[in-house]
């Protein structure tokens, strides 16, 4: 019920923690350490076994960002080359299959990002000029192509907005538009997507109260943005008062 240091001594300049039961970071060389449950092999180490402490991700590997989902985990190479590694049953992993990894595996594409963002079940990531694309669990339109089809390799994100940031919450994802513009996908059911419904929407939608804001965040089922002019907005599930409102 307080903090503990992690074990081994480490020194990590980025950390990611996962929706469910692992941790991964980044050493001051870029190298990737996870620790936790090993389902699935999330941790990266070429094994299945549970780790109380820090282990060196499989590969040797410089990553300049790093981002872990529900049972994955994803970084990014400092040229922009994204690899992925744990459970791929949803094509999450981005490889062109559904065999889960123990190690990373490059994400089956030509295309560079700038960022990357792990959900529960797919992944998002960002060009280096701001073009979206996601991978993964579609069956709520988490990937914003316009379908509900899961997909193992990059798609598109449809309408052809181009972002400086990107949320990825359990089964949707915001972007912020260079403008400050939110604009919003995938499931609705609690009202994540801002739009004044409760509709699943498998392309991004904006916001019903038009809202320039400067940060997004997604959470499981809700969202929240930090405004231009510095007030703090949230919509969506608040069944634990995680919107902060009266």
């Amino acid at each position: 019920f307080e903090p503990v240091p992690v074990a081994g001594g480490h020194v990590f300049t980025t950390i990611s923690a996962s929706t469910v039961t692992h941790t991964c970071a980044l050493d001051t060389n870029g190298a990737a350490w996870c620790w936790g449950t090993n389902e699935f092999g999330r941790l990266g180490d070429g094994t299945q076994t549970n780790r109380n402490a820090p282990v060196a991700v499989s590969g040797g590997l410089t990553f300049a960002s790093l981002t872990s989902g529900g049972g994955h985990s994803c970084g990014l190479t400092p040229d922009g080359t994204a690899y992925c590694w744990g459970l791929n049953s949803r094509g999450q992993i981005g490889d062109g299959t559904e065999t889960n990894r123990l190690v990373p595996v490059t994400v089956a594409t030509a295309l560079k990002f700038r960022m990357i963002v792990a959900g529960l079940a797919h992944t998002c990531a960002l060009t280096m000029d701001g073009a979206p694309y996601c991978w993964g669990d579609n069956v709520a339109g988490a990937l914003g192509d316009g379908t509900m089809e899961s997909k193992n390799t990059p798609v598109m994100v449809q309408g052809g907005a181009t972002f400086t940031t990107i949320a990825v919450g359990e089964r949707h994802a915001c972007g912020l538009t260079p403008e400050g513009i939110p604009l919003c996908w995938g499931y609705n059911g609690f009202g994540a997507l801002g739009d004044g419904t409760f509709l699943t929407r498998t392309q991004p939608v904006a916001l019903a109260t038009p809202i320039l804001l400067k940060a997004i965040a997604a959470g499981g089922y809700h969202s929240c943005g930090i405004s231009v002019s510095n007030v703090t907005y949230c919509w969506g599930n608040n069944d634990g008062r995680q919107l902060g409102a009266p």
